[in-house]
C-alpha cells in the first residue's frame, strides 16, 4: 500500500498543515495511508523528532513526500530516517536535487522552455541568463 507523508501544523501534531489539507483529504479518499511529520523539527535538523509520529514498518513501504521544499542535504537526512523505519520515498535524494535545483534540472528543460526569464520589473536574472546564454 502506498503512503503519503505530509507535514502537520506547527505545534499541533495531530492536525495536518492547512496548506496541504486538500491534498491530505484527496489522498485519504483515494485510499492512500497518510503519515504526518514535524516540519519545524526537520528544518532544525532533528530528523528523529520530525518522524516520531511515523510508524516503523515490518515490510518495506513506499512513501510519497508532499511537503515543504528543503535543501538537498536535509532531504537526504529525511530519506535516511525513513529508510530506518522501513520506508522508501518514491523520489530518491539525487532525483530530488535534480528536480529542485535549476542547474541540475536545466539539461532536462532547456529545450522545452524559453531560456529568458524575467522578474516582475522586466529584468533578466543573471544566473538564468548565464545558464541559457541569453545576454542581459
Amino acid at each position: 500500500m502506498m503512503h503519503v507523508l505530509i507535514p502537520h501544523e506547527p505545534y499541533q501534531h495531530l492536525k495536518v498543515d492547512s496548506a496541504f489539507a486538500s491534498e491530505y483529504d484527496a489522498a485519504k479518499q483515494a485510499g492512500f495511508q497518510t503519515a504526518l511529520y514535524d516540519d519545524l523539527a526537520l528544518q532544525a535538523g532533528d530528523v528523529q523528532a520530525a518522524l516520531k509520529r511515523v510508524t516503523s514498518f515490518d515490510t518495506e513501504q513506499s512513501l510519497i513526500f508532499r511537503g515543504w521544499m528543503m535543501p538537498g542535504e536535509r532531504y537526504h537526512q529525511l530519506y535516511a530516517g525513513l529508510v530506518d523505519r522501513g520506508a522508501i520515498l518514491m523520489t530518491s535524494p539525487d532525483a530530488y536535487e535534480e528536480a529542485h535545483y535549476l542547474p541540475n534540472a536545466y539539461n532536462h528543460i532547456k529545450g522545452g522552455v524559453s531560456p529568458r526569464r524575467m522578474d516582475r520589473g522586466g529584468r533578466c536574472h543573471a544566473g538564468l541568463a548565464a545558464l541559457s546564454g541569453v545576454s542581459q
